[in-house]
């Protein structure tokens, strides 16, 4: 979270523009991790577990990132939409997201288990990748409004 420290000071522009660069990070880290799955499940593994397990605990401070940035520009949105706010909607989705997201660093906290739940990380990181995707879409709706 070093660069978000002094985003107090950044413009509503420059804070959505950041908030874009975050997702699109975080989508093609977990993107990556989807296709790593993939990888393990044909290749048995190709890769250190612990690698692949720390990139799954990693995704955490991207997470964090985005959602502290969106934190800052949610009360510019309250003033400039319509009552009720739908930013309201951001929050309990992105908790939904942080849900799926400790569903799956369940399944690799045990490194010996981790080959064991390789499908189920699959099927979690593919209702992740939705649900980011979907939200991702509604956030640029919401945030073209802190843009004017």
């Amino acid at each position: 979270m070093g660069q978000l420290k002094q985003i107090n000071t950044l413009s509503n522009e420059e804070i959505v523009e950041l908030i874009g660069n975050e997702e699109a990070q975080l989508l093609d880290r977990l993107n990556s991790l989807r296709n790593e799955i993939g990888e393990f499940k044909s290749n048995l593994i190709n890769k250190e577990i612990n690698d692949f397990r720390e990139s799954i605990l990693n995704i955490q401070d991207s997470m964090e990132n985005l959602f502290y940035a969106e934190e800052l520009i949610i009360p510019s949105l309250d003033l400039s939409l319509p009552e009720p706010s739908p930013t309201i909607i951001i929050k309990n989705e992105n908790k939904q997201l942080l849900e799926y997201y400790n569903e799956l660093t369940e399944l690799v906290r045990d490194e010996g288990e981790i080959i064991f739940n390789l499908q189920s990380m699959e099927e979690i990181l593919i209702v992740l990748i939705d649900a980011f995707e979907r939200l991702t879409h509604k956030k640029r709706i919401l945030l073209s409004c802190c843009e004017h």
